[in-house]
């Protein structure tokens, strides 16, 4: 995916805030869900749009519901509290501290 899908990225910080605030690490949330390692990381990193079977599995992990997840990422995009650099500007921006 060369440009990032607003929603996609907004979906996948919504998946991985959940999953921090039940202090599971990936491979417990893959785990969880019944992914497989590479298809979990990279839905949570927004580089794959998940499917509506992957979305549910996630979902269902986490206690809630596909519509939940969306609906969130949709007020967080709205609010305009999604980071569209993409996963790796992230991580090198909390490593080396610049926005």
């Amino acid at each position: 995916m060369s440009r990032r899908e607003p929603l996609v990225t907004a979906v996948a910080e919504e998946i991985e805030r959940r999953r921090k605030a039940k202090n599971w690490s990936q491979p417990q949330m893959w785990t969880a869900a019944g992914l497989k390692k590479t298809t979990y990381r990279e839905i949570e990193y927004g580089n794959r749009i998940p499917d509506i079977i992957q979305l549910e599995a996630i979902a269902t992990a986490l206690g809630t519901t596909q519509g939940s997840i969306i609906n969130a990422a949709k007020r967080n995009l709205a609010a305009g509290n999604v980071d569209l650099r993409g996963h790796a500007a992230q991580v090198f921006g909390e490593i080396f501290g610049y926005e």
